[in-house]
């Protein structure tokens, strides 16, 4: 019990230690208004596609897969599994997949979004896509 009484404590000084610094960011001198103003925070990048790589031989799930991105977001690296997941705004995407024993294929993907008003942060419709790599032909 007492570790749950501490837990308790810790969340109420966390949400006091939360209002504290929205009222400090807030541009009104009473707490009243400040609590009712809207306060900006630091907004998290949406998952703006999410592509499932499977082979176009057998329709399996493809191991080992990488992503680069240009357009809304820059980037890339390895991805979950089979799954690539880019985050970001609304926005064009260019998004080339590549695995080894398979020829990287590209796809390109529009993005739509808004801002919230509640937060001020953009909210997105995640695209879904299912990209098939072909495998790469054996030598000789």
């Amino acid at each position: 019990m007492p570790l749950l009484r501490a837990s308790l404590q810790n969340l109420r000084l966390i949400a006091l230690a939360a209002i504290a610094i929205g009222c400090v960011g807030c541009s009104h001198d009473s707490p009243e208004v400040c609590a009712a103003e809207p306060v900006m925070v630091a907004c998290v990048l949406p998952t703006a596609v999410r592509v499932q790589v499977v082979s176009a031989v057998t329709g399996a799930a493809v191991d080992s897969v990488s992503m680069k991105t240009t357009g809304g977001s820059v980037g890339g690296g390895p991805c979950s599994g089979n799954v690539c997941i880019v985050f970001g705004g609304a926005g064009m995407y260019e998004i080339t997949i590549s695995a080894p024993g398979y020829q990287s294929a590209s796809l390109e993907v529009v993005v739509h979004g808004a801002m919230a008003r509640a937060c001020g942060c953009e909210t997105v419709t995640t695209e879904q896509r299912t990209l098939a790599l072909v495998p790469v032909p054996p030598p000789g």
